[in-house]
C-alpha cells in the first residue's frame, strides 16, 4: 500500500506575498540605497550585516515558534543551518572566480547579489 505524501503549509497565500514582498524590499534596500555605488565593502560592515540577517533568521524562528509551535520552528533553524554550512564552500567558489575573473573590490557586492538574484530566479522558475 503506497503512503500519502501530501505536504501541509503553515503559511497562507497572504504570508508568503508578504514574504516575498520583504525580501524585494530588503534586496532593493540594499543595492538602491546603502550600495548605489560601487565601493569597497568593510569587514566590520560585513560582519555587521551578517549579524542583521542572523538575528533576523533567529527572529523569523521565535516568531515560527509561537505561531506554528517548536516542531516547525526546529525544522526551520535546522533548514537555515545546513544551508550556512552549505554556503561556506560557496565563498571559497566566489572567492575563485572573482579572483580569476580580476573583478575588483568595489564591484564584488553588485556581482554577487547579481548572482543571488539570479539564483533565486531560476530556482523559482524550476520549481
Amino acid at each position: 500500500m503506497e503512503a500519502s505524501s501530501t505536504q501541509h503549509s503553515i503559511g497562507s497565500p497572504l504570508a508568503w506575498v508578504a514574504f516575498v514582498a520583504l525580501v524585494l524590499v530588503l534586496v532593493a534596500l540594499d543595492l538602491g540605497v546603502l550600495h548605489r555605488r560601487a565601493r569597497d565593502v568593510s569587514t566590520r560592515e560585513a560582519a555587521v550585516w551578517s549579524v542583521f540577517w542572523l538575528v533576523l533568521a533567529a527572529g523569523f524562528a521565535l516568531a515560527t515558534w509561537g505561531f506554528a509551535g517548536s516542531s516547525r520552528a526546529l525544522e526551520f533553524t535546522t533548514g537555515y543551518l545546513i544551508e550556512k554550512a552549505l554556503a561556506l564552500d560557496n565563498l571559497f567558489v566566489i572567492f575563485l572566480i572573482f579572483a580569476y575573473l580580476q573583478i575588483p573590490r568595489k564591484h564584488q557586492h553588485r556581482v554577487l547579489v547579481g548572482g543571488i538574484i539570479g539564483a533565486m530566479l531560476l530556482r523559482a522558475a524550476f520549481i
